[in-house]
């Protein structure tokens, strides 16, 4: 067995609270300043799915983890289970699913446009609905959006980020959420 996944404890990942970060380009400084203003002993999970291509290997737990060591951080992987605590990033090019408060990970499926924030955001609310927040920080395209919907619906918080636009890393970022 890897010795990476987690035990589950059910009543563990049936109760905690999950905030949820979408990003794509310029995502990291926002990610931070995002972390910047957490409390070192957070009692949920953070979970951040960038939106990246699948050939650019990720530096981003390694990046955490020398800026922030007090955090918890994790490149998901299959099987791991939601704790709360924890900072959970996705690995480039994969699609992030959670049942049960458990981590799915699957390849990018060929043939399909690739949303990795719409994916996880809508699993999310169909497992932890109603203990869910849903934040995009940056992005220029769609990705997300759908995801977010999906919170809100299930649930009764959802949150979308207004960025000022000398904020923004990327020009072609909308200020204002679609």
């Amino acid at each position: 067995m890897n010795s990476k996944v987690k035990k589950r404890n059910d009543t563990t990942s049936k109760s905690i609270p999950v905030v949820g970060i979408g990003a794509s380009a310029g995502g990291f400084d926002a990610l931070e300043a995002f972390l910047a203003e957490m409390p070192e002993d957070f009692g949920f999970a953070i979970v951040f799915i960038q939106h990246l291509s699948p050939n650019h290997e990720s530096l981003l737990p390694d990046l955490l983890r020398s800026r922030r060591p007090e955090l918890d951080v994790d490149e998901i992987s299959d099987g791991f289970e939601l704790l709360p605590g924890k900072l959970y990033v996705c690995p480039p090019g994969k699609e992030v699913r959670i049942e049960k408060g458990t981590f799915h990970i699957s390849s990018r499926p060929e043939g399909h446009t690739h949303l990795p924030i719409d994916e996880f955001f809508t699993s999310l609310a169909g497992d932890i609905a109603g203990r869910t927040i849903a934040v995009i920080l940056s992005g220029a395209g769609t990705d997300g959006a759908s995801g977010i919907q999906a919170v809100r619906k299930e649930g009764p918080c959802s949150s979308r980020t207004r960025r000022r636009p000398s904020s923004r890393q990327c020009p072609w970022q909308p200020s204002t959420p679609r």
